[in-house]
């Protein structure tokens, strides 16, 4: 594959201290949604069930299915190959081609009407690595009241959505700053794709995105507050 243009910044998320940034990229070239839909079966995800909001507990069984199903997604499959291509193409051009993440992206699907499938949590509370950056990839659009909370800053328990369209995506400090998915409460589902990446070398975006840490960061004690025990829950 040839190399692809570097994304282009699109905002800063509505972050005030730089720690999460959007970017855009060629669905053309990485087509996540249609491979998602065809790793699923399915021709679109409006096939995809609805939750009954009386009973949230199959709705979140349905969405812990759909995890587990995904988790068997062939690493030399279609999906998963291009998730390759676009941490070769894409991000490393960002950071430098230093780069290492992690070799299976989480595949994730909220179905409509469906229960917040995070609490929110800090990923190093599970994953004990300070060095990660996460990254968030939407395969619909997804608009405010869907968007995945971030917080402001360190430590506020102060959290703003990231509403991003199909062909965006979000970098964000997950390891150190608190995130969670909201409840849908719509009739479409959320589905993404979300990693964890760490940059060998400086560069400009990694200083943007981890340069606000507080110093004493790292010894801060895990959040009480997490409910979910498996890394990188987004």
């Amino acid at each position: 594959m040839d190399e692809v243009p570097h994304p282009v910044t699109q905002c800063d998320a509505g972050q005030s201290d730089g720690t999460a940034v959007t970017l855009a990229y060629d669905t053309g070239r990485f087509p996540f949604a249609p491979l998602m839909c065809e790793e699923l079966g399915i021709s679109s995800f409006s096939e995809l069930p609805i939750g009954d909001p009386e009973d949230t507990h199959a709705a979140l069984a349905v969405n812990r299915g759909f995890r587990r199903q995904l988790e068997q997604t062939p690493l030399d499959g279609p999906l998963l190959t291009t998730f390759r291509e676009f941490m070769s193409f894409v991000m490393s051009p960002l950071f430098g081609p230093r780069i290492s993440h992690t070799q299976r992206p989480v595949l994730r699907i909220q179905i409509g009407q469906s229960p917040s499938i995070s609490a929110p949590h800090r990923d190093v509370d599970y994953t004990r690595r300070w060095d990660y950056i996460n990254g968030w990839i939407p395969m619909l659009d997804v608009p405010a009241d869907l968007g995945l909370r971030v917080e402001t800053s360190y430590g506020s328990g102060d959290f703003r959505s990231a509403p991003l369209r199909y062909g965006e995506f979000l970098l964000f400090d997950g390891g150190a700053l608190e995130h969670y998915s909201p409840s849908n409460r719509t009739l479409s589902p959320r589905v993404s794709l979300d990693f964890r990446f760490t940059p060998r070398q400086p560069s400009a975006l990694a200083e943007r995105l981890l340069s606000a840490r507080p110093p004493d960061i790292e010894s801060r004690h895990v959040n009480p507050r997490t409910q979910d025990t498996r890394a990188g829950a987004s």
